[in-house]
């Protein structure tokens, strides 16, 4: 649905947004295609001995740097779509405190989950020349790496609450659309205590403590097609 309020120029940068949320997750996907050789068994857990962990950076180097990139790109779409999203819903006249608070949390997400990558990078080159290392080292800079990325996604729950709120205040969307986009929050926030998980299946790292973003992923997915639609007859 179309507010009357919107003019075809406001309408057409919506879509454009919407293409943000749509293009996010083949990056995502791609940059799991870059190193998943061994599915289900994607990355090392922090379980793992250093040496390990090393030698699975020193066989996925080029793959982890691509990784990084196209996740970062799809992180920074992550905004664009929301600034967008945000326009869509104050287009029905309710400036409400969840309007407000949606493209800073985004922009809290981004940053964060950016900020998980450069530990990455770093245990690509160790080893290489100009990057002498450690495996002590390399399980630390891992370690640390995760650490931030559950953490990351209380920011990613943070935003999937303001968005939910602000589908139900403004009637943008069915109903059942915020409450979907609550479960997922949920998801999120729960997915930190992975933390706890010193080794196994739910230690971070293993493939169980990706579902929660891979959820936020296919939720920008579901909006950035929904924006497309804007204007749309």
């Amino acid at each position: 649905m179309t507010p009357p309020s919107l003019t075809p120029d406001q309408a057409r940068q919506i879509r454009h947004s919407g293409w943000a949320g749509v293009l996010a997750l083949p990056l995502m996907l791609l940059a799991l295609f870059f190193v998943a050789d061994h599915f289900p068994g994607i990355y090392p857990t922090w379980g793992d001995r250093g040496a390990e962990i090393s030698a699975w950076f020193a066989a996925h180097r080029t793959g982890v740097i691509l990784q990084v990139f196209a996740a970062g790109t799809g992180l920074m779409l992550l905004i664009w779509l929301i600034t967008g999203l945000t326009a869509y819903l104050e287009a029905y006249g309710r400036r409400t405190i969840a309007l407000r608070v949606m493209t800073p949390a985004a922009v809290a997400t981004s940053v964060s989950m950016q900020l998980s990558n450069p530990p990455w990078l770093v245990d690509a080159f160790a080893g290489t020349t100009g990057h002498p290392s450690t495996d002590a080292l390399v399980h630390y800079t891992y370690e640390n790496s995760w650490m931030i990325y559950l953490f990351a996604q209380l920011y990613a729950a943070f935003l999937l609450v303001a968005s939910a709120t602000a589908f139900l205040q403004t009637r943008a969307f069915p109903a059942w659309a915020a409450w979907w986009t609550f479960a997922i929050a949920a998801l999120c926030a729960l997915g930190t205590l992975v933390i706890l998980a010193g080794a196994g299946q739910l230690a971070p790292g293993a493939l169980a403590t990706m579902v929660p973003w891979s959820l936020f992923s296919l939720w920008m997915v579901a909006v950035g097609t929904a924006l497309l639609r804007i204007g749309r007859p």
